[in-house]
């Protein structure tokens, strides 16, 4: 599967409302060679028609450019989650479910990293995904409290079924505001055991910290998410890095970003409206913002 699609290195990661079409291809034209859809609950996704898929994930026709694309689903009933992803499995390389995910309302849902504990849902959830989906089925997990409890859950998720895991180097404990470091030794283990492929997740901010990683982890990708936000070429060598560069330069840098950006959404605009474009735009113009006050007005 992994090498179906390429052997891919530099992965956009699934983001609520942020992974529409028109940001997808933004990054993939500057150095990511995989994308994920946003997060589909799968109870919601399950009661929509076939085709609303190419509204709700790909705008429209779906032209190669958007490929390889792996759609995120997260829930906590196998038979659910089936139904949801069925809808898709000829349009996308792979169904991933979430069970990283470590918002307060995936804790009310009792879904993404609120399943980790759960290791006998989590493998029958895979189980069922693997063996009655068309497409290959991959997983996105944060780490359990421990090195081991980490391993041994990877391993149980794989031998349910999953061909390339994801792993997000912090615990659902770590509040998004107060992150800390990424533990990518938990990853390197975790790749070490497992003999399918491994994504890193967490605590990349430049594309120095994601050839760390990779040289670390000795994984065989690098997933993003944030960073991306702010800087959909963080995997593009050939620009000048977000942080190597100030001034008029970072200006002009993140303008002809936000430009391309919105030529894309003409082509595909978000099916929920203006939301998503208004979001990037002030990820990725926020360092010029501060003193443009009237253009953050306008926006």
């Amino acid at each position: 599967f992994y090498k179906a699609i390429g052997s891919p290195t530099y992965v956009a990661a699934p983001m609520v409302e942020q992974s529409e079409k028109a940001f997808r291809l933004l990054c993939r034209r500057h150095g990511c060679d995989l994308a994920y859809t946003q997060m589909l609950h799968a109870q919601q996704f399950s009661m929509l028609k076939a085709a609303k898929f190419r509204c709700v994930c790909c705008g429209g026709e779906d032209p190669q450019e958007d490929r390889p694309l792996i759609a995120q689903f997260c829930g906590n009933d196998p038979e659910l989650l089936v139904k949801a992803a069925r809808y898709v499995e000829h349009q996308v390389e792979a169904c991933d479910l979430n069970l990283g995910c470590p918002q307060q309302i995936a804790k009310k849902g009792n879904y993404g990293a609120y399943l980790l504990p759960q290791g006998d849902l989590c493998e029958r959830l895979i189980d069922a995904m693997a063996s009655q989906l068309a497409c290959p089925v991959t997983v996105k997990i944060r780490c359990l409290s421990t090195v081991e409890e980490t391993v041994k859950l990877a391993l149980r998720l794989e031998g349910a079924g999953v061909q390339l895991i994801t792993v997000h180097g912090r615990t659902v404990r770590s509040a998004k505001t107060d992150n800390g470091p990424a533990d990518w030794s938990i990853i390197r283990e975790v790749k070490a055991a497992l003999r399918i492929p491994v994504v890193a997740n967490g605590g990349i901010e430049t594309f120095a910290d994601a050839e760390r990683c990779l040289a670390l982890t000795g994984a065989d990708a690098i997933m993003s998410s944030e960073a991306l936000l702010e800087d959909p070429a963080l995997f593009d060598r050939s620009l000048p890095g977000l942080h190597e560069v100030s001034g008029a330069a970072l200006a002009q840098r993140q303008l002809a970003l936000a430009g391309e950006y919105l030529q894309l959404v003409q082509l595909y605009p978000p099916a929920i409206g203006a939301g998503p474009v208004r979001a990037h735009l002030f990820k990725m113009l926020h360092r010029l913002l501060g003193c443009h006050t009237d253009l953050r007005g306008r926006l």
